[in-house]
């Protein structure tokens, strides 16, 4: 029952944008995220006890309620809340590891199709429904010198759709190993550099595991990564980080010290607006989950991600999945220059990797 429930979450949260009230790109999916998360905590028994400092996060909003009461930062608060709720029973339960598995690797496959149908033209919300759901976003421009329109899937998003089957490549990998060419094709196809560096980490992270250099190789890679991001960012082009840097930098010096130990709860970069210069678009979220829980819950919420860590790096280092681990080493990176974690089918993902990290009696081999 439980099973069903996470898979009807997962389904609801990456594919149903369109059944919800046009708000923005993320409402749709956290109004489905909202309503299966409720019904799962309601049937569950009861929640762990050696993550309870994340209950710090359900009522840390209320010490700013000028921001709690606006309405964006509301609608960021509830989906976030439910999911620390979430994450509490979860961690309390030991899931079917395989029908996970299939879950992720079929949504991926789902998603990539749904990209690679988008990318010859046919919208499938638009033509399906009709003109009942109008207006969703689905092409965006991106890149300097890629000027053709990037397909955006069922998440709204190049770069959010990117990232949803970067993170879930090992998974079709484990199910048919020719399989993989559709999501990373797809990925290619959503032109978000972003997703394509995160699915490049996964596979170099599954790919070296068992190397006896492993660690050198990695290293050895994330300078070369470094390379690529000075090259595009001196350069233009595939590669640039899209001002993000430069974002961090202004964000930090405009709004770093508003509200250092608590934070300024939910939605603070989205309600006071960033701008690189007077002439500048004002820019949006802050691309960085480690960035936004300081800017939404200070110090004290660093402290605790830090406690968090701390606990989970052994369960970590226990798990003998290679693939339930590149997804996840997949996702942290992702976060270090998007928003997964905000978003309600990646934040699903995330939820249940960390929840059941050594939790699978059966471990199979790799061959990559």
């Amino acid at each position: 029952m439980i099973g069903f429930l996470i898979g009807g979450l997962f389904i609801t949260a990456s594919f149903f944008l369109k059944f919800s009230f046009p708000i923005d790109i993320r409402s749709g999916h956290h109004m489905w995220f909202s309503l299966f998360s409720f019904v799962i905590i309601l049937i569950t028994g009861k929640p762990s006890k050696k993550s309870w400092p994340l209950v710090y996060f359900l009522f840390a909003s209320f010490l700013i309620p000028s921001n709690f009461y606006n309405g964006y930062t509301f609608l960021q608060w509830l989906p976030q809340s439910l999911a620390v709720i979430l994450y509490l029973k979860l961690e309390n339960i030991t899931l079917d590891r395989k029908f996970l598995e299939k879950l992720f690797a079929y949504c991926c496959l789902v998603q990539a199709a749904w990209v690679l149908v988008d990318k010859a033209g046919f919208d499938i919300y638009g033509t399906i429904l009709g003109s009942v759901f109008d207006g969703v976003q689905k092409t965006t421009k991106a890149g300097v010198p890629w000027n053709e329109k990037a397909v955006t899937g069922s998440l709204g998003h190049p770069t959010l759709s990117g990232a949803y089957m970067g993170i879930l490549l090992p998974f079709v990998y484990r199910l048919k190993k020719y399989l993989i060419f559709l999501p990373i094709l797809a990925i290619h196809y959503t032109q978000s550099s972003m997703a394509a560096l995160t699915a490049y980490v996964v596979i170099l992270y599954i790919a070296t595991y068992d190397s006896r250099f492993k660690y050198h190789l990695f290293f050895c890679h994330c300078v070369a990564l470094a390379l690529l991001l000075h090259h595009g960012n001196t350069h233009g082009g595939f590669f640039s980080d899209s001002a993000r840097l430069e974002f961090w930098r202004v964000a930090l010096a405009k709004h770093g010290l508003a509200s250092p130990v608590f934070g300024n709860g939910p939605g603070f970069i989205e309600i006071a607006g960033v701008q690189l210069s007077k002439n500048s678009e004002v820019l949006r979220p802050e691309h960085n989950e480690i960035l936004t829980l300081y800017f939404q819950y200070g110090l004290i919420g660093i402290a605790i991600l830090i406690y968090i860590i701390r606990l989970k790096v052994v369960e970590f280092y226990k798990e003998k999945d290679v693939y339930f681990k590149g997804a996840l080493v997949g996702l942290v990176f992702n976060s270090l220059g998007n928003f997964p974690l905000h978003i309600a089918s990646t934040g699903t993902i995330f939820i249940i990797l960390v929840s059941q990290l050594n939790k699978e009696k059966k471990h199979g081999g790799i061959s990559f």
